[in-house]
């Protein structure tokens, strides 16, 4: 395999600022920048030039080097630095993602986003202030502003400690004195997004839980849309259907070079909204188009 860093691509100057020695090049060692990173993003992204029957690899290149160049930008913000040593987990996600045949599902889009943003990943202690899960160490989670050990909790259980987040059908929340493990809201129930959210198969519509809408229906995130069209689809103008697609020149191609308004940002992974247990935590989540999106943990922890 050709060593990408010593490909001789130019590269977009302005985040070359940051940068990290490794070996590997012939001649000695080579200095890794965030927009190496994005070159090896979008030689990866640019798989889809064949399905979206693009002529033109470097306009694909192009603009996908840009994409991940505003992202990057989102995600480099202190505590967040530069982490050379997690992209090859990224761009191992990046290639399995944008080399499927078929429809690509929000759950591997999920999967890219997180490996993704730990490329900025920050260096916080337990027990240390945090706002998003990247901002830990290791593999500790930012749960109730603190970053912690993910120990999960069933139904009923306390709750209160940082890192105790609470299984699939369940959210933190006060009761009483203390933090427990409660049901997530039933169906004509009320409830809020934050601190008051609905069980996994419904969605919260202007302060009550109700059935998320089907395909083709608009949305604004996954989190409105059936489970049989999970993905809320930002190329086509934020419709739900079953996940992202490239063949027959659908429109996500337009926002690789092809032809067309581009409909989504898509991209290397970008950052995504709160997630955790109903307010209780700060863990990062969320979904977006073509790697734009985080994910945060596991559903059994939402």
């Amino acid at each position: 395999m050709r060593n990408w860093l010593c490909s001789g691509v130019l590269l977009v100057t302005a985040l070359a600022t940051m940068t990290a020695t490794i070996g590997g090049c012939q001649g000695g060692s080579s200095a890794v920048t965030p927009t190496d990173f994005c070159a090896q993003v979008a030689a990866k992204e640019c798989q889809v030039v064949n399905k979206c029957a693009i002529s033109d690899m470097n306009a694909c290149l192009i603009a996908r080097k840009a994409v991940c160049a505003d992202l990057v930008t989102q995600r480099q913000v202190a505590p967040r630095v530069f982490r050379p040593a997690n992209i090859s987990a990224c761009i191992n996600q990046v290639n399995g993602v944008y080399s499927t045949s078929g429809t690509i599902t929000p759950t591997q889009i999920d999967a890219m986003n997180t490996a993704c943003e730990y490329v900025f990943q920050g260096d916080v202690q337990e027990s240390a202030p945090c706002t998003v899960k990247y901002d830990c160490t290791g593999t500790l989670i930012c749960d109730k502003t603190l970053c912690a050990k993910k120990v999960v909790k069933n139904l009923n259980d306390l709750c209160g400690n940082p890192g105790e987040v609470c299984n699939a059908g369940s959210y933190c929340t006060m009761m009483g004195v203390v933090y427990r493990c409660v049901a997530k809201h039933m169906a004509g129930e009320a409830c809020d997004d934050d601190t008051n959210p609905c069980l996994e198969s419904l969605r919260c519509l202007a302060g009550t839980c109700a059935a998320r809408v089907t395909a083709g229906a608009a949305c604004t995130s996954d989190d409105d849309c059936a489970m049989a069209v999970p993905y809320c689809d930002p190329y086509i103008g934020n419709k739900c259907d079953q996940g992202l697609s490239f063949g027959g020149g659908a429109a996500a191609c337009a926002a690789f070079g092809g032809n067309g308004p581009a409909g989504g940002t898509g991209g290397a992974a970008g950052t995504g909204g709160a997630s955790g247990t109903g307010g209780a935590t700060t863990d990062a989540g969320g979904t977006g188009g073509s790697a734009a999106t985080d994910a945060g943990d596991d559903a059994a922890t939402d």
